[in-house]
């Protein structure tokens, strides 16, 4: 039986893509924020768990990536 794993293969192809695009739409979010006064806490908030969020998703693109060359058939 011939598995496709589309989850996969969009991980594989757009995964850095995603990782950049999420986390920097969260800190203009931050940063507009400081722009109209949401408050302090809430803008570094949202800057910090960009950064955070960043590190996370690309950790998991690359775990997927290497599982993906290692173990599914190309």
């Amino acid at each position: 039986m011939q598995q496709h794993y589309p989850a996969v293969r969009f991980v594989v192809r757009h995964g850095a893509t995603v990782a950049w695009l999420v986390p920097a739409l969260i800190a203009a979010a931050g940063l507009a924020g400081f722009a109209f006064h949401w408050g302090p806490w809430i803008s570094s908030a949202l800057i910090v768990g960009a950064a955070t969020l960043f590190c996370v998703l690309r950790l998991v693109v690359e775990l997927v990536q290497i599982i993906a060359e290692t173990l599914l058939p190309q």
